[in-house]
């Protein structure tokens, strides 16, 4: 996830192309869902608007075609 600490955008690198979407959920610090989106295929980055976040610390999951899931944290800043 770039860059992170994010202002008003945010990109998750995905280290290669997916052949299918994939999905990213992103996490309030209480385990509330507060954003859900696909990811598209055949992207190695893709690119999400945060100006909707309020600054806080946000972990997030993505979970790629292959059933495949990886984690991580955002932290929004303004």
């Amino acid at each position: 996830m770039v860059p992170n600490p994010a202002t008003d955008n945010a990109s998750l690198m995905l280290g290669g192309e997916w052949q299918t979407p994939g999905e990213f959920v992103l996490y309030n610090a209480v385990g509330a869902v507060v954003m859900r989106a696909v990811v598209p295929a055949n992207t190695p980055q893709w690119e999400f608007s945060t100006t909707a976040l309020a600054p806080a610390m946000y972990h997030y999951m993505v979970q790629g075609p292959t059933g495949s899931r990886f984690a991580g944290k955002l932290s929004i800043v303004r």
